[in-house]
C-alpha cells in the first residue's frame, strides 16, 4: 500500500518555498515537489504551519529521540543562546566605555579649542589697541611706532599661528 509524499519532503518544499518570500499553499508545495496528492500535501502542510510556530518561538521538538535527550539538546541550546547574549552584552558594555572615553576626549579638545580662541582673540584685541595708541603719537616718532605696529602686529600673528598648530596637533 502506497503511502504518499514523505512528511520531511513536504516540509522541506514549504520551507523552500518560504524562503523565497512566498507563502506556502498546497498548489506551491505540489509545484515544488513535483508530485503529490493535494490531499496529503494539505494535511501535511497543516502540520507545518503548527510546527513553524514552535520552531519560531525556539520549542522544536525532536521525534526521533527519545524524550530525555530531546530535553538535553533543549537545555544545551538554551544554555548556549544565554551565553551567547552574556558575550554580546559584554562586547556592547566595552563598546560603550570605548564610547565614553573617546566622547571625554573630544569635549576636552573642543575646550582647550575654546580657549586657545579666546586667547587669540584676547591677543589680537590688545595688539589692535596698541597699534592704535601707536598711531596717535604724532609725526615726529611715527617711523619708530610703525616699527613697533608691525613688530606687534608679528608677535600676534605668530600667537594665532602657534595656537592653531597646538590646535591640530590634538
Amino acid at each position: 500500500m502506497a503511502v504518499g509524499v514523505p512528511e520531511n519532503d513536504v516540509f522541506a518544499a514549504a520551507d523552500a518555498v518560504l524562503a523565497r518570500g512566498e507563502r506556502p499553499t498546497v498548489e506551491r508545495v505540489r509545484l515544488e515537489l513535483g508530485r503529490g496528492s493535494p490531499a496529503r500535501a494539505g494535511g501535511l502542510l497543516d502540520q507545518w504551519w503548527a510546527r513553524l510556530a514552535e520552531r519560531l518561538n525556539g520549542e522544536t521538538r525532536l521525534p526521533a529521540l527519545p524524550g530525555e535527550v530531546s530535553q538535553a539538546f533543549v537545555t544545551v541550546w538554551q544554555q548556549a543562546i544565554h551565553l551567547a547574549q552574556g558575550v554580546a552584552e559584554q562586547a556592547l558594555a566595552e563598546q560603550r566605555q570605548v564610547l565614553i572615553a573617546e566622547h571625554a576626549r573630544v569635549a576636552a579638545v573642543e575646550d582647550q579649542a575654546r580657549q586657545d580662541a579666546a586667547q587669540c582673540r584676547q591677543q589680537a584685541a590688545e595688539a589692535l589697541a596698541g597699534r592704535q595708541s601707536i598711531s596717535a603719537i604724532g609725526s615726529g616718532t611715527a617711523r619708530p611706532c610703525r616699527n613697533a605696529g608691525a613688530t606687534i602686529d608679528a608677535a600676534a600673528s605668530r600667537g594665532r599661528r602657534q595656537t592653531q598648530a597646538e590646535h591640530q596637533k590634538t
